[in-house]
């Protein structure tokens, strides 16, 4: 993340969506499986820790890391919710 978010101005977001199994943990890894044999480039489905981690100490915007839902809960979800986390993180001007 610091390679990422180091050149951003203060202010500015970083967003991460990320596959998760936490909520469907066989339907999940079926479909990832299913998925990585068919194609070279991998996907790995990781824990709400695992992603939160992706963000490397950047402060989260509330709500923090949720179900993709949750950022919108007023509007009809798309994927699963429950199947997807997203997170937006914010640099501060000292970090």
């Amino acid at each position: 993340m610091t390679a990422l978010a180091g050149p951003l101005t203060a202010g500015s977001c970083v967003v991460i969506s990320h596959l998760t199994a936490d909520s469907a943990p066989e339907a999940v890894s079926g479909g990832v499986a299913a998925y990585n044999a068919l194609v070279p480039t991998p996907v790995i489905a990781r824990n709400h820790a695992q992603v939160t981690e992706l963000f490397g100490g950047l402060p989260l915007v509330p709500p923090g890391v949720v179900p993709v839902s949750e950022w919108r809960p007023d509007t009809a979800a798309g994927p699963r919710a429950a199947d997807i986390y997203a997170g937006v993180g914010r640099k501060p001007a000292r970090w």
